[in-house]
């Protein structure tokens, strides 16, 4: 019986210290996001990096350089990040690591500098369309524009015009109403949709324009 106790122990005390003996961490944030590229750390005590391999419950992780990996994936949610030591061909699982993976944040719409409120006739939607970008996050990962809605209402009449765009780049009808708004009148940049780098669509809150001299 107490040789039983001895094994016993002693088999939880090498199982505790191979969970102590490997560590990840997220070289950018805590958390990790779906549909990037997000650097990580690993390393194992007293071992090279060609003696582990790393593998991710979901999504893919790839090693760059010694002890620099990359890991992406889709899902939103908990992961693991299982590390495993090479033991002649075979592979033994030294610890599991769990991350969050959490939604991209959303993006800014702009049209370029202008992100809303009040814009100069003269300098008016100068470049021709929208851009959706990651600000303040220090991410960078392109966006795609799908489609959007212009509305563009009168300050003489209250007339408003509704017209659909496809892409980030302003139509041919959208760039002719668009020339002929005056002071006062105001544009209105709604049902904004987005394909995100995860590869899922987003719709985001809209931008508002009045027009001034």
């Amino acid at each position: 019986m107490k040789l039983l106790s001895v094994l016993f122990v002693c088999t939880l005390l090498s199982r505790i210290s191979l969970a102590q003996m490997a560590v990840a961490s997220a070289d950018r944030y805590n958390i990790l996001f779906a549909g990037i590229d997000n650097p990580l750390s690993i390393a194992v005590e007293k071992m090279s990096n060609k003696s582990v391999t790393v593998k991710a419950s979901k999504g893919t992780i790839t090693r760059i350089s010694e002890g620099k990996y990359v890991y992406n994936g889709t899902e939103y949610g908990v992961i693991d990040i299982i590390i495993f030591r090479n033991d002649k061909g075979n592979l033994k699982e030294i610890r599991r690591i769990p991350f969050r993976v959490n939604p991209l944040p959303d993006p800014v719409v702009s049209l370029g500098a202008p992100r809303g409120g009040n814009i100069r006739q003269k300098l008016s939607f100068p470049q021709g369309g929208i851009i959706a970008k990651f600000e303040d996050v220090g991410i960078e990962a392109p966006i795609k524009v799908v489609s959007y809605t212009v509305f563009i209402i009168s300050k003489e009449n209250c007339e408003t015009k509704a017209l659909l765009n496809i892409g980030n780049r302003f139509n041919g009808g959208v760039s002719e109403e668009l020339q002929r708004i005056r002071i006062n009148d105001a544009v209105i940049i709604k049902n904004i949709l987005l394909l995100m780098p995860d590869g899922k669509q987003r719709q985001i809150s809209p931008v508002c324009f009045t027009i001034e001299e």
